[in-house]
Formats: C-alpha cells, sequence, structure tokens
C-alpha cells in the first residue's frame, strides 16, 4: 500500500463529553440524522481519547439548516481540538467506506487510540 497524505476534511466537529453516556446518545442522535438525510456526505465517530469521551463528525460541508441541525444534537458537549494526525486517522478509514450505510468504528469506547 502506498503512503498517501490524507486530508481533514472541509467539515470537522470534534466535541468532547462529560461522560460516556452523554457522548452515546449524541452520537446515536447524530447517526440516525445521517441515515435520515442521505444527501449530507458525513461520518461519525464516538470514541475515547485521553480517557475523556468525544463524539467526532467529518465529511463534507452541510447546507446551514443541517449544520445547525447537528449543532443541536452536539449540545451537551464542548467544542474541542484533537491531535491533527487523529483526525487524519479517522478521515482516512472514512475513505474506506465501501457503500452509504458502511461503517467502521477505530476501536470501542475507552479503548485507547495510538
Amino acid at each position: 500500500m502506498l503512503n498517501t497524505i490524507v486530508s481533514i476534511p472541509p467539515y470537522a466537529r470534534l466535541v468532547r463529553f462529560a461522560s460516556t453516556d452523554a457522548a452515546r446518545l449524541a452520537y446515536q442522535a447524530v447517526q440516525d440524522f445521517i441515515f435520515r438525510h442521505e444527501e449530507v456526505e458525513l461520518s461519525v465517530y464516538n470514541l475515547v481519547v485521553a480517557q475523556v469521551p468525544h463524539v467526532v463528525v467529518l465529511g463534507e460541508q452541510p447546507g446551514a439548516a443541517l449544520d445547525e441541525q447537528i449543532s443541536y444534537l452536539l449540545a451537551d458537549g464542548v467544542a474541542t481540538h484533537l491531535p491533527s494526525e487523529l483526525v487524519r486517522q479517522l478521515a482516512a478509514r472514512r475513505g474506506q467506506q465501501e457503500g452509504p450505510w458502511s461503517e467502521r468504528h477505530p476501536g470501542l469506547p475507552g479503548e485507547r487510540l495510538s
């Protein structure tokens, strides 16, 4: 496999949560939203980084109204930054999807990501 540089998608929402339950609820809400709005090109991830639960939404920029709805679904969390290499790894996984409903998760909640 050739080494390719993966860039961070145009739309990247990185949100941390106070608990894994809150992150899970937000993740499920965004996932359901994506399934209902086939026109959006987004992927959502629920992961724990440094013992802090996060939800990450990556993809193509949705329209303003859809972005506002996603913001509402993530409102219980706090916007944050994550290491750019981690975001690139998630973007690379997103690029490996084989269909509109294909999902790949980097690990289970609480699993350490390298």
